[in-house]
């Protein structure tokens, strides 16, 4: 493991007859893991080791995986990062669990913070640029920009994640309702929505893909997060979703 590969390691490889390409980085096809279970599978003694020694070596590979080379703004790297995940979780304790999904929370919460999000003042509105402008059209590009990558992150999220945390997982579903919706969508939103015609509903296709990707993950409606999911069921209303 010590001279893996950043880059190499989310390489897109095309499979034979799929047209769909495959990503190199899959723990359970590498060769090591074979051998691992030639070696370790003959006894329940073997088995612990095995177990023992993917808790060990093959769980701190994997978080090294996604301290420096996992981009949560892929989706490609996503689904085998997500991949990889899930199979982990079914061959190592519920410690190394543990210490994977905090490693993921942390990974996806500087993900987060990573996208700056300009808000013009009010006698600036991003929706009211005069076209002439150059500065004032530069911004709101870049708001637009910003607020689609930050929407297909947390629709990218909600539906490759949060499946595989489950419904008691809070860091995660904080990380999207508070971090990512609460304090940088919505204000950019609202924004939009104030500087624009009633009939054009600036934001509103956006703020509805968002909606519906938070709904599937259940988080609206537990108790436990109500607090976190409090603006969002404003700007539902108040958007008319």
């Amino acid at each position: 493991f010590q001279n893996w590969d950043s880059i190499g390691l989310f390489k897109q490889e095309c499979v034979a007859g799929s047209s769909t390409p495959s990503h190199k980085f899959d723990l359970e096809q590498m060769k090591f893991f074979s051998d691992l279970q030639e070696c370790t599978l003959h006894d329940e003694g073997g088995k612990k080791c095995l177990v023992a020694v993917m808790e060990k070596s093959v769980v701190p590979f994997f978080m090294l995986v996604l301290e420096r080379a996992y981009n949560p703004h892929s989706t490609f790297q996503t689904h085998a990062v997500c991949h990889n995940y899930a199979w982990l979780t079914k061959h190592v304790p519920t410690k190394s669990v543990k210490n994977m999904s905090e490693c993921v929370n942390i990974r996806l919460r500087n993900a987060v913070t990573s996208i700056a999000l300009p808000i013009k003042s009010h006698d600036m509105n991003i929706a009211k640029c005069a076209n002439d402008d150059y500065e004032s059209r530069n911004l709101k590009v870049l708001a637009g920009a910003q607020t689609f990558r930050l929407k297909k992150f947390i629709v990218r999220i909600c539906s490759s994640w949060a499946p595989l945390f489950g419904s008691g997982e809070q860091d995660l579903a904080k990380t999207i309702l508070f971090e990512a919706i609460a304090t940088r969508l919505l204000p950019v939103l609202t924004r939009m929505r104030e500087g624009s015609k009633p009939e054009k509903n600036a934001g509103t296709e956006i703020l509805a893909e968002v909606v519906e990707a938070v709904k599937s993950t259940g988080w609206l409606d537990r108790s436990d997060l109500m607090l976190f999911a409090s603006p969002l069921r404003a700007a539902i209303n108040l958007f008319g979703l």
